[in-house]
């Protein structure tokens, strides 16, 4: 019987011992981090992450629209009002509208009470581009 209480007490004290170890060897290692480590785990890793998430965003949205897109414009731009016009010029200046203006000028015909609907198309992104600029500089005259 005295050699089984002895068995189990040094049991749990095996145990504790081992707890005990690992948690000082944790706060040790806690206690002896380098500032570079202390930089690079806690602050420059995270920020690369940020970093890459908004440069991938901003690629994703700078994009250039679809030839459907594109064809929406040209068949609803005799209905938008001047505002939308002049807006929709301003954008192919650079002879081509990202997708997040797209989605600006979809928002503002809405809006105004102008419907985009999205016809099938044969042709491809720069013809419809054409059409739309071709649609735009008859305007201007």
């Amino acid at each position: 019987m005295t050699q089984v209480k002895k068995l189990r007490r040094s049991t749990i004290t095996a145990d504790e011992s081992a707890a005990t170890s690992s948690t000082i060897t944790a706060d040790e290692s806690a206690a002896t981090m380098k500032p570079i480590q202390f930089f690079l785990r806690y602050t420059l890793v995270p920020f690369v992450a940020i970093v890459l998430v908004a440069s991938w965003a901003i690629t994703k949205e700078s994009t250039e629209i679809d030839a459907r897109q594109y064809a929406s414009l040209a068949e609803a731009y005799p209905q938008f009002p001047q505002g939308i016009k002049h807006e929709l010029s301003e954008s192919m200046k650079e002879d081509k509208i990202s997708k997040s203006r797209y989605a600006a000028l979809t928002r503002e015909a809405m809006n105004s009470g102008v419907v985009l609907d999205w016809p099938q198309t044969p042709q491809g992104v720069a013809e419809e581009r054409a059409k739309l600029k071709a649609l735009i500089e008859a305007s201007r005259d």
